[in-house]
């Protein structure tokens, strides 16, 4: 193990210890189980930290963020079928949430459809205060690819007005084709 991912990990370790003493005086700690799940998922230990997402629903069903840690969990382990219907529920308890329609955004794709996909990076950009560059061209290639190269440019358009000049945006813009007079 390389000295940076072995800090990495020590850290990790530290923090699922508080946790784990946490977890000894009361093992239904709702937010003790939330931590753990969180920390084992930054550390991609997804099986562990979908056990520990899935103690916490055990001890506090319907827990929204309990809905929303197994949704990024699935999503980030490869099993984006089992992420959506996790962040289904919790956006529709919840609302909109930037970071949950990103994932699902992610999950959709992955699973090829691409309007939903869409639909959610618009919506998770609506609640961000400033394009994200990364968001921006994730959502004007799903444009394009959905055949809407028009909506694609004026995306792009609008983020690089409001941001100065990007280059992977400028790259993306120059291949799609000028609007047709």
């Amino acid at each position: 193990m390389s000295p940076v991912a072995a800090s990495a990990h020590s850290g990790a370790d530290a923090h699922l210890h508080d946790t784990d003493a946490a977890l000894q005086a009361d093992p239904c700690d709702v937010d003790a189980l939330l931590r753990r799940g969180r920390a084992l998922h930054k550390d991609e230990r997804f099986d562990e930290a979908l056990v520990a997402y899935q103690q916490a629903a055990g001890c506090a069903p319907g827990e929204p963020e309990v809905d929303l840690g197994l949704g990024v969990v699935h999503e980030a382990a490869g099993d984006p079928a089992r992420a959506i219907p996790y962040l289904d529920r919790f956006i529709d308890r919840e609302g909109a949430h930037a970071g949950a329609l990103l994932v699902r955004a992610r999950a959709s794709e992955a699973l090829g459809a691409l309007d939903d996909a869409v639909r959610d990076l618009k919506a998770a950009s609506a609640l961000m205060p400033r394009p994200i560059p990364d968001h921006v061209l994730k959502l004007a290639t799903l444009l394009a690819r959905t055949g809407h190269p028009d909506e694609a440019r004026s995306v792009l358009d609008a983020a690089l007005d409001r941001l100065g000049p990007i280059k992977s945006l400028q790259r993306l813009r120059a291949t799609l084709p000028e609007e047709a007079p």
